[in-house]
Formats: C-alpha cells, sequence, structure tokens
C-alpha cells in the first residue's frame, strides 16, 4: 500500500509540475517581457555555477527582496513567512549570545531556553519591527529577575541591557552587516539552508545549539518549496543563466 501510495504522490507532483510550466509559457505568450523581474533576480546573484547562483538567489528572497521574480510569486507569501520566521529564529540566538556576554549570570542554559520561548510567543503575531519595544521591556525583566536569582559580582546596568537589546532588535530586523554577531549569524543559517536543500549533510556551527532545531524545521520547509520551483521553472533558469553568461 505504501509502495502505490508513494507512486501515486509522484505521479500527482509531476503532473503539477507540468501545469505549472504549461501555465507559465501561456503567461509568457500574452506578456513577452514576463521573465523581466526574474533576469534581474538571478543577475544580481550571478556566480559561475547555475546551481549557486540559483540557491543565492532563493536566499535572497527570505530578506525582502523586491521587485519578486515572476517564477516565485504564487510562493510569495511563503517565502515571505519563512524570512520572517528566519528573523524570529536569528533574533532569539543573537540575544541570547551577546546576553551571554554581559554577565556568567545570562550565560546560564536554562535562561536561553526560556529566553527562546519568549521571544518566539511574543513575535508569533507581531512584525518583529513593532514587537520591539515589547521585546525589550519583556527581556529587560528577565534579566533582572535572572540576576537576582544568580547574582554576579559585575551585573549589566538597565541602561546597557535595554541599548542591547534594542541594537539587536535593529540589527536583525535590517539584517545590518556591520553587527557582527547578525552578520556571522545569517551566513551560517544560510550554509545550513543550502546544504540541506542541496542533501548535503549539515556541517557543524558554533552558537546555533539554542535554535538548531527551528532552523532545521524551516529548512524542510524551504527545501520542498525550491524543489518543486526548480523543476518547475528550471528550463526558464537555464535559457536565462545561459543568456547571462554569455559574452
Amino acid at each position: 500500500a505504501n509502495y502505490y501510495l508513494q507512486q501515486a504522490k509522484a505521479t500527482i507532483k509531476e503532473h503539477s509540475i507540468q501545469y505549472e510550466r504549461c501555465k507559465f509559457e501561456e503567461f509568457l505568450k500574452q506578456h513577452p517581457n514576463g521573465l523581466k523581474n526574474t533576469k534581474e533576480w538571478l543577475r544580481n546573484s550571478l556566480t559561475d555555477s547555475p546551481m549557486t547562483t540559483l540557491n543565492n538567489a532563493y536566499l535572497e528572497l527570505l530578506s525582502g527582496y523586491t521587485p519578486f521574480p515572476e517564477t516565485c510569486v504564487l510562493d510569495q507569501e511563503r517565502f515571505n513567512m519563512l524570512g520572517r520566521n528566519i528573523t524570529r529564529i536569528m533574533l532569539c540566538s543573537c540575544l541570547s549570545l551577546k546576553l551571554a556576554s554581559l554577565t556568567p549570570a545570562l550565560a546560564q542554559p536554562k535562561f536561553h531556553k526560556t529566553l527562546r520561548d519568549v521571544i518566539l510567543v511574543l513575535t508569533d503575531d507581531s512584525p518583529l519591527a513593532e514587537a520591539g519595544d515589547l521585546i525589550t521591556a519583556k527581556v529587560h525583566d528577565m534579566v533582572k529577575e535572572q540576576c537576582h536569582v544568580a547574582p554576579s559580582l559585575t551585573p549589566p546596568s538597565d541602561t546597557a541591557v535595554r541599548e542591547l537589546i534594542q541594537r539587536t532588535v535593529r540589527a536583525v530586523v535590517t539584517r545590518d552587516d556591520s553587527d557582527v554577531v547578525v552578520k556571522v549569524l545569517l551566513t551560517r543559517i544560510h550554509a545550513l539552508l543550502n546544504q540541506i536543500s542541496l542533501n548535503q549533510r549539515p556541517s557543524p556551527m558554533n552558537g546555533m545549539d539554542l535554535v538548531l532545531d527551528l532552523i532545521l524545521a524551516q529548512a524542510k520547509i524551504f527545501t520542498k518549496l525550491v524543489d518543486f520551483n526548480r523543476k518547475v521553472y528550471g528550463p526558464f533558469y537555464a535559457g536565462i543563466l545561459r543568456e547571462l553568461s554569455s559574452p
């Protein structure tokens, strides 16, 4: 029974791929310039390797890339949701690492796990940029409580804690390259997403233990999304990349 079920799923998927490709071909007949945004999207990530170009281009869609390529419009909401979840995960990890550097009292695993859970709840329904004040207030209270439970010889000042939280939220939301922690974490998350989408064994990555399970869950969604997209629009991508790579 499982064998026939798998066969049926494969057949349905193949029909879906062919259907979506045919519909897009019809769209291009009516709109000869219908790949304009897709060409620019791929041009911005162009490398010597077509596979690397396409993978990097998909990752750009997780960071608010505009205008959205025509070949990905149907999945725009899914890419946006993935990007939003990656941002939430990055904030958990960034705040955990930065707060732990302030004092040993904030380096306790139990505190980090609670911090992660609280941030995920606070950002579940609200855009991260809008939840900044709420996150600052809640995490600040958590830090005060933790420093009281596990006192340190050098507790951080209220001002230092508030400023650190606010700076971190801004840096994560804007993908600020000048913030070293944000830059390193984003690079590692992208590398992990790439590895899993290419069926490669993920490399060990320092500083990711707190959120690794969350990233792996998003990586599975990302892989399914780009795999289907690549199969539907692969012939169009191949033609564009040949055009972009020609002298």
